[in-house]
C-alpha cells in the first residue's frame, strides 16, 4: 500500500486482529450492497472508510427530500438524481483507494444471479420482503455469505447467514413462506426514527468486516433483535427444518421454481379500462413533443428519468404508458416488488394506440 493509505488505514493496525495482511484482505473483498437508503447509506459509509476494495451499490430509486432524515450519503441537491449514483460519488470521495460501481435497477430475477455470482458477500438493505426473499434464496444456491436487516419503527433486527457448499439452516427453515409479502408497511407508511437505520446499517457493515477479517461475530442462521425504547437485545437462532423447500431438498431448487409468480402487467388495450385508473405517461420530455398523446387520452407525464414512486399511493390502479412499452413494462413489474398491486403496463406501448 501507498503511505498515504497506510495513514489513513492506520487506526485498524492497532488493533490485534487487524495489520497490514489483513488490510489487504479488506482492499480484495468485493461486497454488493443491495439498496442505498436507510440501511445502505451507513453500511456504504463505513464498507468505504474501512477499505473494503470493490463495492457495488444496487439501488433503481430516485432520491426524495423525504429521505434525507436518514439518508446521510445524500443532500437536497440530490432530489430527483439516482440514488446509486450519488451514493457512489460520494463513497469515492470519502476513500479513493477503493472501487465503487453503481447499478441503478432493481435487483430482479433475471439480474440477481449474475450480480451475486460475482462477489464475495452481501449486503440486504432493502426494505421489501419479496426482494428479501429472492436475495436470500440467491445467495444461498450461489454459496454466498449474506448478511440482511430490516427496521420497524423502533425496532431493528440483523441477520446472518454463512452460506457455503454444505446444505445448511435457511430463512425459509424459520419462515416457510418467506417469499409471501407481510402487512408490514414500509417507511414511508409506518414512520421511522432517523438514527435508527442507522444504528443498524453500521451493525450491518460490522458484521460484514468480522467475516471478511475472520472475527468471531454473530453465528450463522441467528438473529439479533433490539428495541430502541426499552434499549433491550435478544438473539434467536434455529436448526434446519427437514420439509424446507430449498435446503432440505434432494435437488436445490432454481430460483425460477422458488420464484414462479412473476406478475403479469401487460394489457392489451385501453378499452374497458377503469375510469379510475390513472394514465401516466414515462416517456421522456422530447418523446412526448415528437410523438404527442392523442387528445382522448388523458394522461399525466412523469418522465422515467425523475421517476419517484412516493407521489403515488399503493392502493391505486395506474397504467404506465412509453414507445414501446418495455420501459413500462419493467418500471410495473419494478413496482409490483415494491408493493403496488394494481399497476399496468400498455402492451406495445403509445405506438401500437397511435
Amino acid at each position: 500500500m501507498q503511505p498515504d493509505e497506510c495513514q489513513f488505514y492506520s487506526r485498524h493496525f492497532s488493533l490485534a486482529e487487524v495489520g497490514e495482511a489483513s488490510q489487504q484482505r479488506l482492499k480484495h473483498s468485493r461486497v454488493l450492497v443491495v439498496g442505498a437508503g436507510g440501511l445502505g447509506c451507513p453500511a456504504l459509509q463505513y464498507l468505504t472508510a474501512t477499505g473494503v476494495g470493490q463495492l457495488t451499490i444496487c439501488d433503481g430509486d430516485n432520491v426524495e427530500l423525504s429521505n434525507l432524515h436518514r439518508q446521510p450519503l445524500y443532500c437536497p441537491d440530490d432530489v430527483g438524481k439516482w440514488k446509486a449514483k450519488c451514493a457512489t460519488a460520494r463513497c469515492l470521495e470519502q476513500n479513493p483507494w477503493v472501487k465503487v460501481e453503481a447499478v441503478t435497477t432493481w435487483i430482479t430475477l433475471e439480474n440477481i444471479e449474475e450480480l451475486v455470482g460475482a462477489h464475495d458477500l452481501v449486503l440486504d438493505c432493502t426494505d421489501n420482503f419479496v426482494t428479501n426473499a429472492l436475495i436470500h434464496d440467491a445467495c444461498y444456491l450461489a454459496c454466498t455469505p449474506l448478511i440482511a436487516a430490516a427496521i420497524h419503527t423502533f425496532e431493528g433486527i440483523i441477520h446472518r447467514y454463512m452460506f457455503d457448499s454444505e446444505r445448511q439452516a435457511c430463512a425459509r427453515c424459520l419462515r416457510p413462506d418467506l417469499a409471501e409479502p407481510t402487512g408490514v408497511g414500509s417507511c414511508a407508511e409506518r414512520g421511522v426514527m432517523g438514527a435508527l437505520p442507522g444504528i443498524f446499517g453500521s451493525i450491518q457493515a460490522e458484521i460484514a468486516l468480522h467475516h471478511i477479517l475472520k472475527i468471531e461475530t454473530l453465528s450463522h442462521a441467528t438473529s439479533w433483535i433490539m428495541d430502541l425504547k426499552t434499549m433491550q437485545t435478544r438473539k434467536i437462532g434455529w436448526s434446519q427444518r427437514k420439509e424446507c423447500a430449498l435446503c432440505a431438498t434432494s435437488k436445490l431448487p432454481s430460483l425460477a421454481v422458488l420464484h414462479p409468480n412473476e406478475p403479469e402487467v401487460n394489457i392489451t388495450s385501453l378499452d374497458n379500462v377503469d375510469a379510475k385508473a390513472r394514465l401516466i405517461d414515462i416517456r421522456e420530455t422530447e418523446e412526448c413533443v415528437a410523438t404527442p398523446l392523442p387528445s382522448q387520452l388523458a394522461s399525466e407525464h412523469q418522465p422515467l428519468s425523475t421517476w419517484r414512486n412516493t407521489r403515488l399511493l399503493k392502493h391505486q390502479h395506474y397504467i404506465l404508458l412509453c414507445a414501446k412499452g418495455k420501459r413500462s413494462e419493467q418500471l410495473a413489474k419494478n413496482m409490483r416488488l415494491e408493493g403496488y398491486a394494481q399497476v399496468y403496463s400498455l402492451k406495445g406501448g403509445i405506438d401500437a394506440v397511435i
